[in-house]
């Protein structure tokens, strides 16, 4: 659980901080399936991964 709150932080920090893509942040970060990037991202942060893409 620990080592699966850093990777979804990093992923915020990349979508928050860039122009990168959902898609992109998933990959650099380890996840190899979207939707389960997706759902993890959501349970943490309450909100969807392109949510934060288009505020950043």
């Amino acid at each position: 659980q620990c080592y699966l709150g850093m990777r979804l932080d990093q992923a915020q920090r990349l979508l928050a901080a860039s122009h990168c893509r959902v898609t992109e942040a998933a990959l650099a970060t380890g996840f190899a399936h979207l939707a389960h990037f997706s759902r993890a991202y959501r349970a943490r942060f309450g909100e969807a991964p392109s949510v934060t893409a288009e505020r950043g």
